[in-house]
């Protein structure tokens, strides 16, 4: 709670602090134990009570997370401790979990959720859902996570398909040559066409 208030200027009840795990990780000789903590009420405003530490805080949406870079390897691990499968590719680390059952977290935005399920049913009234199973995927597949640098109108989008990755630089076309519509001067052409 003294670290809350630290960095944040935010105040929140030791009742309101969830222990969600403990990680540990040895990376170039560095050890580090990291305790995720979720806090689900505080007071005040936040702040920038230490300036010399930090520079200023952002707020991205969960389904953009990938597509920020890389992060430092404990804010990391702890997102992922509270969204699993949010952040891939990540180092191993030893976790070990609070035995106490933490609140649940949301893990969509609210937005997300409706455009999935709005695009799910123009989707099946277009008849375009061959099967139950593609049904139940369209209502369900959060297609954002897939596409994180897109918005989330464009994941959701019916009529769009979005590039997630390219294998290779597309083939050139064939050139063709400017002159390819005229025909080549055809002696006997000109010859025939002139007076005698």
């Amino acid at each position: 709670m003294r670290e809350l208030a630290e960095e944040t200027g935010l105040t929140a009840g030791i009742g309101d602090a969830h222990l969600l795990t403990v990680l540990h990780d040895d990376r170039a000789d560095v050890r580090r134990l990291s305790a995720v903590v979720r806090i689900s009420a505080w007071a005040g405003r936040l702040g920038l009570p230490e300036p010399h530490r930090f520079r200023r805080w952002e707020w991205h949406d969960l389904h953009a997370l990938s597509a920020l870079g890389v992060l430092f390897a404990p804010t990391a691990h702890a997102l992922e401790a509270v969204w699993p499968g949010v952040l891939r590719g990540l180092l191993p680390v030893h976790s070990y979990p609070h035995a106490s059952t933490p609140p649940v977290v949301g893990g969509e935005p609210a937005e997300a959720v409706r455009m999935r399920q709005e695009m799910a049913e123009r989707v099946i009234a277009g008849g375009w859902a061959p099967s139950d199973a593609v049904e139940d995927a369209l209502r369900t597949v959060p297609r954002h996570r897939f596409t994180p640098e897109s918005p989330l109108r464009t994941a959701y989008d019916d009529d769009l398909a979005i590039v997630t990755s390219r294998d290779a630089a597309p083939p050139k076309p064939p050139t063709v040559p400017s002159r390819c519509c005229a025909p080549p001067p055809n002696p006997y052409w000109s010859r025939a066409a002139s007076p005698a």
